[in-house]
Order: C-alpha cells, then sequence, then structure tokens
C-alpha cells in the first residue's frame, strides 16, 4: 500500500510533521529507524532525508524488497537504508534491528484492520530500544455496517448454464481483504470502536478480536451485509480530507442474509 502515499500526497505529509515534531525522543535525525512491513519504502526513503543515521526495511516480499532498493537507489538514499527479507523475528537473536523510532508503512499506507497491526506490535517487543518511539502512537479498530445489498442480488440471480456448472459458492459469505467503500455503502449512522490500543505498550494479542460485543445504529433506508474493518491511527497532526477519505480502505466481511434496517447487537 506504498502507492497510497503517493496517491495521497497529504497522508506522507502528515507523516513528514509527525516524524518532525518537535519535544524529547522526536523526530529520526541522527536515529536508527525500523520500517517494519516496509512495502515499497516510499517512508524509508522519507527517514533517511530527513537525517536518519540509518534505516532499516523489513518485508517478507521480495518483490516488494525489490521495489523499495530500486526508490531508494533513484533518490539517492540507497547507502543509507538497509534491506532486510524476514518477518518480525528477523535479526532479534543478535540484537542487530535495535532501532529508536518504528512504523510500519503497510500499516500507515493502508489504514484496514491487517496482519500489519499485529506484526507492528511484534516486531515493536523484539526491537524497540527502551524510551524509543513509535508512528502512529496510537491506533483505534473501528467498526462500521456496510451495505452491499445490490451486488449480492447479482451475484443471487439465475444465471445461464454453462456445461451443467454450480454457480452458487460465488455467492457464499466472505470475507475481503481489502475493500474500498464508497460512503454511499456505509449502512451504520455512526461507527463503533471495537478497541483502541496504544502502540508503545500494548501486546500484540491485545489487537486480536475475539467476542468482543459490539452495537451498530443502522440508517433507516439501509440494510447490513457486511462488517467493516479499519484502523484509525492519529499522526499528532490535523487530518485533511484526503487522510480521512483514504481510512475507507476496509477489512469486509460479508455476511450470510442481510440485518434490517434498525440496529444489531452481537456479543
Amino acid at each position: 500500500r506504498s502507492r497510497a502515499l503517493v496517491v495521497d500526497p497529504a497522508l506522507a505529509e502528515a507523516f513528514a510533521r509527525a516524524l518532525e515534531a518537535d519535544g524529547p525522543g522526536a523526530g529520526v535525525e541522527r536515529r536508527i529507524v525500523l520500517n517494519a512491513a516496509c512495502g515499497a519504502g516510499v517512508l524509508s526513503c522519507l527517514c533517511s532525508r530527513l537525517g536518519a543515521a540509518r534505516v532499516f526495511s523489513l518485508d517478507t516480499s521480495g518483490a516488494a524488497l525489490t521495489l523499495a532498493s530500486e526508490l531508494a537507489a533513484a533518490n539517492g538514499v540507497a547507502e543509507e537504508l538497509a534491506l532486510l527479507r524476514g518477518d518480525a523475528s528477523a535479526g532479534a537473536a543478535n540484537g542487530a534491528l535495535a532501532c529508536d523510532v518504528l512504523f510500519s508503512e503497510r500499516l500507515v499506507g493502508d489504514l484496514r484492520y491487517s496482519p500489519a497491526l499485529l506484526h507492528l506490535l511484534t516486531v515493536r517487543r523484539l526491537h524497540l530500544k527502551p524510551g524509543g518511539r513509535v508512528l502512529p502512537p496510537s491506533a483505534a479498530v473501528v467498526l462500521e455496517a456496510g451495505d452491499f445489498a445490490a451486488e449480492q442480488e447479482l451475484l443471487h440471480r439465475p444465471r445461464p448454464a454453462l456445461a451443467g456448472l454450480d454457480w452458487g459458492v460465488l455467492a457464499r459469505p466472505s470475507v475481503e481483504a481489502a475493500v474500498e467503500v464508497p460512503h454511499e455503502h456505509i449502512a451504520s449512522s455512526a461507527p463503533y470502536t471495537v478497541l483502541t490500543l496504544d502502540l508503545a505498550t500494548a501486546a500484540p494479542q491485545e489487537a486480536l478480536l475475539s467476542r468482543v460485543p459490539f452495537r451498530l445504529a443502522l440508517r433507516p433506508d439501509r440494510c447490513m451485509t457486511s462488517l467493516l474493518l479499519r484502523v484509525e491511527a492519529p499522526l499528532g497532526v490535523p487530518a485533511t480530507d484526503s487522510t480521512t477519505a483514504s481510512a475507507r480502505r476496509c477489512t469486509g466481511l460479508h455476511l450470510p442474509g442481510g440485518s434490517p434496517a434498525g440496529g444489531v447487537d452481537t456479543g
């Protein structure tokens, strides 16, 4: 999701302002920085330009690291960056990744509930120095109801037979790892904050959602066909319309049937 930082410059600018914030422990100048789940490494290049002593870019994807290498070379910061392929435990045995500042480009660029959040907390426990800084400092997992009734109706419509094939499996409930949700598809009248995390102290297991009760009030003209999970992660600067819009990228759980207008409780 590094592309979001390029398509939405306001998001990258907000992150840059957070990196340069005044105060004890703020800024990246002469500090060791770790970009966990770095993607294309846009923010790694930014940290290098802002004077970081060393920037480690960690990702499990070889394709992402290849792109990160090309981006660093194109911007003249390849010497300051170390690209490492592996998971959260990479380098932990010898303490090679002890860092002063930690963030996850995939989390900042995506802002949906995904493994990037859990990964960041795991990396922090293994690699952040005492007194180090995590960006963003906190995150909230927010739940909304989605109304995709029209789209589901298309899937359930009878279709011409093709060699006797059964298309029913395509209409089953499913989880979408990422879905862009326009405002008109939001069925709940207000979002529900499922949990709030201090990213400097929270344990990885605290980011897991298991039997969390919630209540959503639905708009009277809508039904609920999906649950939508996204992350709100303030960077310590006022949000712009652009950064708010990018938070509409969600993880979607499509439900069987649909909930009528009114409200829904679960425990």
